[in-house]
């Protein structure tokens, strides 16, 4: 509850941060946070979320794609692929990281092949991406904003991979659907970036255009 009423507290202060968004993002971990009890759901509950949790994940955070592309200047065709191209890297890393070094799990009950050692090399490898991406098209980006935005992506790419997790666990599927063999679904390979690409727009909006 706390989280929640400090993010909807500085949404209210400050004019740059969607209400909107911020309202959408604490629905979108409700379902998440429910899941991971142990104590059986409310089937009642379990039904209100799984209506609700398709419109926002979907509709909501697929916009922010759009709302990316839709940019002014360089920065519609240069963010879009910045998103792609770091949250691809964080999610080999964390793959091969895990598969490598992995020993400690970070939700056995959601994912269990998710480790701690996973997400580290996932976020370091995000960061190297981002460095990349300003040596190769985004030059106006700061080494900060490269480090900020590569744990960020990465840490929040991780946490929609989990949310989708849980959705697929209270629905009792393995796979999200049959259209991708062997990689659990079109939504498997997207929910990372959906996530992240909020994440990626706002923290644009934020810093204002000076910083890139």
């Amino acid at each position: 509850v706390l989280p929640a009423s400090l993010l909807l507290a500085y949404a209210f202060l400050d004019p740059r941060v969607d209400l909107q968004f911020v309202l959408a993002l604490i629905l979108l971990f409700i379902p998440l946070l429910a899941l991971m009890r142990r104590d059986p759901m409310d089937k009642k509950f379990g039904n209100l979320i799984m209506t609700l949790f398709p419109i926002l994940f979907l509709g909501l955070l697929a916009g922010y794609m759009v709302g990316l592309r839709i940019l002014p200047g360089a920065d519609g065709h240069d963010l879009p692929f910045l998103l792609l191209f770091v949250v691809a890297a964080a999610d080999t890393g964390a793959y091969y990281g895990g598969r490598t070094l992995g020993r400690h799990p970070m939700a056995p009950r959601l994912s269990p092949r998710k480790t701690w050692e996973g997400l580290l090399v996932g976020v370091a490898c995000a960061v190297a991406a981002t460095f990349v991406a300003r040596l190769w098209f985004l030059h106006s980006l700061r080494p900060l904003d490269c480090v900020i935005l590569g744990i960020l992506l990465a840490v929040v790419g991780s946490a929609g991979d989990l949310v989708e997790s849980s959705l697929k666990r209270w629905a009792g599927a393995k796979d999200s659907s049959g259209l991708i063999p062997g990689h659990g679904g079109v939504l498997d390979r997207v929910d990372g970036l959906l996530f992240a690409a909020p994440v990626l727009f706002y923290y644009h909006q934020v810093m204002g255009t000076s910083a890139w």
